[in-house]
């Protein structure tokens, strides 16, 4: 026996609800990529705060580190004169110990490193350009003239310490005693070798003399000027973190 069912007339939609299913299909689209553009803003803008701090905290340690030489470098002025006093003093009346010191501590060098890895990385996003008064990217090209500065003359004091301890050490040391004169690189290192006893017993040549005190006079107008570069780096420094934190109210 068969069973029939009755056949159900198929729902015909009016044009007025296809029109409301596409404005709701339509809005809904239009609503999660609004969202999602917002999301993705929001996600941006802290990883840009993010950057920016990092930034600062680049900036106080390269203060801290420009304190540090700048203590180093005034070091090196003190033992320019102080090494060239020695050799123009009766050598009857130098000290050999603080001698030999003062001789070794004459070819020291040692360049700084800042912590340039945020800058860069902000400055490729584009994040210093787009600051509100613009400022910050003239800030940082001055930070990094003078920081520039500061290599160039650096790299003068170390080719002038190369050619001191290449060439001109020799004729000032005793290649006996220097083998064993590294207590000398303590500021307060002192040893009971009697070799290293009293003043020195002999003359530094006069014309070796004569090129160091000219070499020294040279290596201390390259150290204050990178005392010089280190005070305008130190302003411009503190003149970006103002900015930055300015930036992020």
């Amino acid at each position: 026996m068969e069973v029939h069912h009755p056949h159900h007339p198929t729902h015909k939609k009016k044009w007025s609800e296809y029109i409301i299913e596409f404005v709701m299909l339509f809005t809904a689209v239009t609503l999660g990529f609004f969202a999602e553009n917002i999301r993705e803003s929001i996600a941006e803008k802290h990883k840009k705060d993010e950057l920016l701090e990092a930034v600062v905290r680049d900036f106080k340690i390269d203060k801290a580190e420009i304190q540090l030489h700048r203590k180093m470098v005034q070091r090196r002025i003190d033992e320019c004169g102080r090494f060239t006093k020695y050799l123009q003093m009766d050598y009857k009346k130098v000290n050999k110990i603080e001698f030999y010191r003062s001789a070794m501590w004459y070819l020291e060098n040692k360049g700084m490193i800042l912590n340039e890895k945020a800058r860069n990385d902000a400055e490729g996003k584009g994040y210093f350009t787009n600051f509100k008064n613009g400022e910050l990217a003239n800030i940082l090209n001055k930070y990094n003239y003078h920081f520039n500065d500061y290599k160039e003359m650096n790299l003068g004091v170390l080719e002038s310490s190369k050619k001191y301890t290449t060439v001109t050490i020799n004729d000032v040391l005793d290649y006996k005693l220097i083998q064993k004169a590294d207590f000398a690189w303590n500021p307060n290192g002192k040893t009971d070798d009697k070799d290293f006893q009293g003043n020195l017993s002999a003359p530094v040549n006069i014309e070796v003399v004569k090129k160091i005190v000219f070499d020294a006079w040279m290596k201390r107008i390259l150290l204050q000027g990178e005392l010089a570069a280190f005070d305008s780096m130190d302003l411009y420094a503190n003149r970006a973190i103002a900015q930055l934190h300015a930036e992020n109210k």
